[in-house]
């Protein structure tokens, strides 16, 4: 099935029957996914969950509260679960596939510390947050919504959108593309500064310079409160692919403007999509890849996950499922984390102009009068240095290129 002919939509049970070169070009993709739906398989928790003393913790009171509810909750599956060291977590990569329980961190609290006799907890504060909310989620639509967002918060060179998206790369602004989406995580290398740059913050759309990395949408089965029509999953999957469609495009061109020796996309090269609703949680990868003798690219829409996320309940059974949600969010934001190196790579050559340049790219800083200027114009200013033959600049590109001069800005 297929709303639009670039777009061909499967599940990991489904993709032998897709077409012959769509599997060759993306089997690597699919190994990968494999892997990672497993990588949330078994039920691991730190060893630090379940030994601290919450009354030793310097933390609010409310969330010293939270800490004794969480730790009494995975008691009661404890046996269902995997421990894991603090030193085998030290030894972990971010760029694992399964969670270290650090990766995120609290965007809006820079001063607060914690301190804790074990150092993994400070470092975990908000991984553990993340989590707790996912296991006390309880009936409501609106908590299930500040559960998922809350969940892809607090990762370096993202930024959660959750009101007035839009999805903007032709010049023109599409509010229909985004009207189905809930919520969006934005590749945002730059963080902001001062109150103007924190207002564009709020209203950027997603685009060639901020795609999207996490598209987040509500499932067809509906919360007791809600009444709005549902709608089935497989419009929800056709939605979802078309809003990505842009953000897709923009990670080949990084990909390509970058690392133009290196002609296949790596196997991680995929923006994840989220549907969710009162009863179950979906994980959709979309993959985008250049069939031989083609010149525009092609994508594939896999449904590679489902996992029980019922809206309430307090069984063992029901607490397995929350907290196997949990460690899902948790690898996905691991995944986020390899996606955004792409463009990372092509921040490096904008501000550098090259890969032989030593000089390190200036970071506008709060005390700088002109601070949000350079935040608002400086991804798009011509850099000193000359540009690589090997690796053009990211905003020298086509598609970036016709971006910035529908919407009126020059480099």
């Amino acid at each position: 099935m297929s709303s639009n002919s670039r777009w061909t939509y499967a599940t990991l049970d489904t993709v032998s029957q897709i077409p012959d070169h769509v599997l060759s070009s993306c089997s690597d993709h699919i190994h990968y996914l494999q892997d990672l739906k497993r990588s949330w398989d078994v039920l691991r928790v730190p060893q630090f969950y379940l030994d601290y003393e919450p009354f030793q913790l310097n933390i609010w009171n409310s969330w010293r509260f939270n800490a004794i509810l969480v730790q009494s909750l995975l008691k009661l599956i404890e046996s269902d679960l995997t421990i894991i060291s603090d030193a085998e977590l030290s030894a972990q990569s971010p760029f694992d596939l399964v969670p270290n329980f650090r990766l995120s961190t609290e965007r809006h609290r820079p001063g607060v510390k914690y301190e804790y006799q074990d150092t993994q907890w400070s470092s975990s504060f908000m991984t553990f947050c993340q989590v707790s909310q996912i296991l006390r989620y309880q009936d409501h639509e609106a908590v299930a919504e500040c559960t998922i967002a809350t969940a892809l918060e607090g990762l370096p060179s993202a930024y959660v959108r959750r009101e007035n998206l839009a999805v903007q790369f032709d010049g023109v602004a599409s509010n229909s593309l985004a009207d189905d989406l809930d919520c969006a995580l934005l590749y945002t290398p730059i963080a902001p500064t001062k109150p103007y740059s924190f207002e564009r913050l709020r209203n950027v759309p997603i685009n060639p310079l901020n795609p999207a990395l996490v598209l987040c949408m509500k499932g067809p089965a509906r919360w007791v409160d809600d009444s709005s029509p549902p709608r089935d999953l497989p419009t929800i999957l056709h939605s979802l692919a078309d809003t990505a469609t842009g953000s897709l495009v923009s990670l080949m061109t990084a990909w390509s403007a970058t690392r133009r020796q290196q002609a296949s996309l790596p196997r991680w090269a995929t923006l994840i999509g989220i549907i969710y609703d009162s009863e179950t949680i979906h994980f959709v990868a979309h993959i985008p890849y250049l069939p031989p003798d083609h010149t525009e690219p092609q994508f594939l829409s896999v449904l590679f996950d489902t996992l029980p996320f019922p809206a309430s309940g307090e069984s063992a059974e029901c607490l397995r499922h929350r907290y196997r949600v949990a460690l899902a969010m948790l690898c996905i934001q691991h995944h986020v984390l390899r996606v955004i190196s792409i463009w990372e790579g092509t921040e490096w050559q904008l501000f550098q102009g090259g890969s032989q340049a030593q000089e390190e790219p200036h970071t506008p800083t709060p005390s700088e009068p002109d601070s949000d200027d350079v935040i608002l114009s400086g991804v798009y200013a011509e850099s000193d240095n000359s540009c690589s033959d090997v690796a053009p600049r990211f905003y020298e590109t086509e598609v970036v290129r016709c971006w910035l001069d529908n919407v009126g800005l020059e480099v």
